[in-house]
């Protein structure tokens, strides 16, 4: 959706609201991929028990979930920009 905005901006000759627009959508991406990231750290040793009550089970989830939070962070950036990089 930020796409067909920012070339709306583009067309009109509006070229500093468009970067702008750009910089918005990559500052919500960020801020989403670190709340995101910071509800599965916090969680992370109790959202195994979702899927299984075997304590093993849930200890080896913990351990990977930071690993995950961090690619969180990307993936959200990466929908929210729809794969675009910043201009």
């Amino acid at each position: 959706m930020s796409f067909h905005y920012r070339g709306n901006l583009l067309g009109a000759q509006r070229a500093k609201q468009a970067k702008f627009a750009a910089r918005i959508v990559w500052i919500s991406g960020l801020l989403m991929g670190v709340l995101n990231s910071s509800v599965m750290l916090i969680s992370r040793n109790h959202v195994g028990y979702i899927f299984s009550g075997d304590h093993e089970v849930v200890k080896l989830l913990a351990d990977i979930i930071p690993l995950i939070a961090v690619f969180q962070i990307g993936d959200d950036l990466s929908g929210a920009t729809q794969g675009e990089p910043l201009a």
